[in-house]
């Protein structure tokens, strides 16, 4: 354990005496800078009797939320939250109230999410609190095991951000045990004011009833006060009268409290002012979306998503409202955390721009392509005539202004242009298109990003799944978005979870494969020993379109832009093919 001394003016020994301050706590700063919070015991007093000891200790709120969970001596609860977090005051007093056990979790494991889990079950936890962002980065048999009728948990409080109906829906199940509950509170008012036992069945879920000496006001603005006698000295002072949250909330006719969103959360796009959390929540109804982040800079919402959907803009386009459109889409494998286990934006956006910044001039026939451009095709069309809007200009301005010959140059306005060409745009970026060189840095680049391989130092090895094709297999996996997609001597062509090896579809085509496989675009593209190549659908590995050659097809495809592929035969020919036309003549036919 580590001590940390820090001196304190004369001034600050007066306010400790006067409000007789029990613990001091930073904020976060996520919404703004941090401030210091000194917490009194008149917020939180309560005497309880242990061995016939007294002790005075934090709290109203610990007591209330002692009875309200039920804490006994024989519950264990999980200290799981950083010490510079103020719910960790609520796990120490919980377990102290009642005498519980308390297994501390290292700040080394604490945000590493397969160790952490592993601690929760192999030490049978019985009370646990996470903020939302730790729930979205546990595995997913962690969160499927907490929702189990056996579970040991049985009860789990979720707070510190926005409550993840939409994500914990997909575990809940109506046998389940554990008791869910959405709290609500600010550092400054000593933590929690506020808890709600979750009915999943309900559409959305309220911030509750505000517990015992707490007091809850709504303002013209519809932002959040607090007030009551758990009133903390912020920064050296203490108000008597009611704190403001920020937060936008809205009360329905049977006096019920929503939150919304944060009153720095809203921004005005075009005339039409949007909040944050309507975007959120408009994205989260699309299936299967998976978990996501909406955020701001610069006026410009950026939707993160873990594994997004193959069709995702498409899909937003069609079930979102459009003045709720994200203008970026990120795609992130792995959600950074906070030491207090909140999401990190400043990280994603980091993370975003060294992504962007390492585009070069050879990438941007493929970031126009994901918007449905062909840097070649269409070199003397103007962006107007393929479909541009803002979304896409401001996407297209994010990947490539690091790019431009000169860093003013309005690229933004120039895309949403009448007149301008893609042509013209890449004289910008400085590129000559129909120059061999540059296709020939294009062709030379994929082969060399298809034929690298990371290697990392392993201590050991051990066999976690296999998978029987039947047959002997020569080609290489290939994984993509968490699944490997991998072909059989036999014909059969499967799509498998990298985690566990379960089927997610399996095929059997007429052909031996011995073709590595290329997955892009939501496509899978595979040649046969049948003459034929296949095109089939990522996520359900139905058959789009094959095309016949004259001879065995082992080479791998190679993707050329979104809708050409390129695939060579035995036969002595090399085949671009413009798949894309096929589906839509297909489509049409049927």
């Amino acid at each position: 354990m580590r001590l940390y001394f820090t001196y304190f003016s004369e001034a600050y020994l007066q306010l400790s005496e006067k409000y007789h301050i029990s613990y001091i706590m930073q904020t976060s700063g996520t919404t703004g800078k941090p401030k210091e919070v000194q917490v009194p015991e008149l917020a939180i007093r309560f005497v309880f009797n242990i061995n016939n000891i007294i002790f005075i200790c934090i709290c109203i709120l610990f007591c209330n939320f002692s009875e309200r969970f039920s804490v006994t001596k024989d519950d264990i609860i999980l200290f799981s939250t950083a010490l510079s977090f103020d719910p960790s005051v609520v796990e120490m007093c919980l377990a102290a109230t009642a005498g519980a056990k308390l297994v501390v979790i290292p700040d080394s494991v604490r945000n590493r999410p397969s160790i952490l889990a592993e601690i929760m079950f192999n030490t049978h936890v019985t009370i646990v609190q996470f903020t939302p962002s730790i729930l979205k980065i546990l595995p997913e048999y962690a969160i499927q095991k907490i929702f189990m009728p056996n579970s040991h948990i049985r009860i789990l409080i979720v707070g510190g951000e926005s409550f993840p109906l939409t994500f914990l829906r997909k575990y809940y199940c109506s046998d389940s045990t554990v008791k869910v509950y959405n709290v609500y509170g600010v550092t400054e008012v000593s933590c929690w004011a506020s808890c709600r036992l979750v009915d999943f069945k309900l559409l959305r879920i309220d911030i509750g009833e505000p517990i015992k000496n707490t007091e809850f006001i709504i303002d013209d603005s519809n932002v959040l006060l607090i007030g009551g006698s758990r009133m903390c000295v912020v920064n050296g002072k203490r108000t008597n009268n009611f704190f403001k949250t920020f937060d936008i909330v809205e009360r329905d006719n049977d006096g019920k409290i929503y939150w919304i969103g944060r009153a720095d959360d809203q921004i005005k796009i075009n005339g039409v002012r949007v909040n944050l959390m309507e975007v959120v929540m408009a994205v989260e109804k699309i299936e299967n979306i998976g978990s996501l982040v909406v955020a701001v800079r610069d006026n410009i919402i950026t939707l993160f998503v873990k594994n997004p959907l193959p069709n995702i803009k498409e899909l937003i386009e069609r079930h979102v409202p459009s003045k709720l459109h994200p203008h970026v889409i990120v795609e992130i494998h792995e959600w950074p955390v906070t030491s207090h286990g909140k999401i990190d934006i400043d990280k994603l956006y980091s993370n975003f721009k060294a992504q962007n910044l390492c585009l070069k001039k050879k990438d941007v026939g493929t970031v126009l392509a994901k918007c449905g451009i062909d840097i070649v095709k269409d070199k003397h069309k103007t962006f107007k005539s393929l479909g541009m809007n803002s979304f896409l200009a401001t996407e297209i301005m994010l990947k490539i202004e690091h790019l431009l010959v000169d860093r003013s140059f309005p690229i933004v306005n120039f895309l949403l242009s009448d007149s301008f060409t893609v042509n013209e745009l890449l004289e910008h970026l400085g590129m000559n298109v129909c120059s061999v060189s540059f296709l020939n840095e294009i062709l030379e680049s994929e082969i060399k990003a298809e034929n690298t391989l990371v290697v990392t130092h392993l201590d050991s090895s051990s066999l976690k799944w296999s998978k029987d094709l039947v047959q002997c297999i020569d080609s290489t996996p290939v994984v993509s978005r968490g699944v490997v997609f991998i072909g059989s001597h036999a014909g059969h062509l499967a799509a498998l979870s990298i985690e566990n090896g379960n089927i997610k579809w399996l095929i059997k085509l007429e052909g031996r494969i011995e073709s590595t496989v290329a997955v892009e675009y939501g496509t899978v593209v595979v040649g046969t020993y049948d003459y034929n190549i296949y095109f089939l659908a990522e996520d359900s590995g139905s058959v789009l379109w094959s095309y016949k050659t004259n001879d065995i097809v082992k080479c791998r495809p190679l993707f050329i832009t979104d809708g050409k592929c390129l695939v060579g035969s035995h036969d002595h020919f090399v085949y671009l093919l413009d798949y894309k036309v096929f589906f839509l003549k297909l489509h049409t036919i049927r």
